[in-house]
């Protein structure tokens, strides 16, 4: 058996070339994208938009929302590429909210359209307690039952952090809280894990 040293110079050519090829479509059929067309709401603002996906495997894509609403996830000045596997798609909008889409199935090489319609944010209630909150009560304590909780556990809330780029993150295990407000006459009271 001839070795590959063996064979003329264009022959090791044509072998390199073919290698070269498949090792490039390999890369370019593994790529997805995920776009779409955001809707504001009624009087609603899609300065600073963003759409964020988050795997399975706590990978996130962000793709920035244009001033016409579209947003695309094939935007090579991120870094980060949508690999095969199960999303969830998320909007992070000033003022406006949107159920996040859960178990997005990305394929290789899949081109995925998901088009979202914004709704004016509900105001976050803030509760008065009764008396000041003891500073040794914490976020399970009585003082804090009636508060509404805010979980920050997702991808949605790490893409927001002001000049932090996160594309792979460990989980809630690895970042992730919960807290809780309230106020009294006399401060304003924090509970947090």
């Amino acid at each position: 058996m001839k070795g590959l040293s063996s064979y003329p110079i264009a022959a090791k050519w044509q072998v390199g070339c073919a290698l070269l090829l498949f090792t490039l479509a390999g890369q370019a059929m593994g790529a997805a994208t995920i776009s779409g067309k955001i809707t504001p709401a009624t009087g609603g603002d899609l300065t600073g938009a963003t759409v964020v996906a988050t795997s399975d495997t706590f990978k996130i894509v962000r793709a920035a929302v244009a001033d016409d609403g579209t947003y695309t996830t094939d935007d090579s000045s991120t870094g980060a590429t949508v690999a095969p596997g199960t999303y969830t798609l998320s909007v992070v909008a000033k003022n406006q909210t949107v159920p996040d889409v859960k178990n997005v199935v990305v394929k290789d090489g899949d081109k995925l359209t998901q088009d979202f319609t914004l709704k004016t944010a509900t105001p976050f209630p803030i509760v008065k307690a009764a008396k000041p909150i003891p500073l040794t009560d914490g976020i399970d304590s009585a003082s804090f039952q009636d508060a509404p909780e805010i979980d920050v556990n997702s991808g949605k809330q790490l893409s927001v952090v002001s000049g932090v780029t996160v594309n792979d993150w460990g989980g809630p295990a690895t970042v992730s809280g919960r807290f809780k407000v309230k106020y009294s006459d006399q401060a304003i009271h924090l509970a947090a894990t």
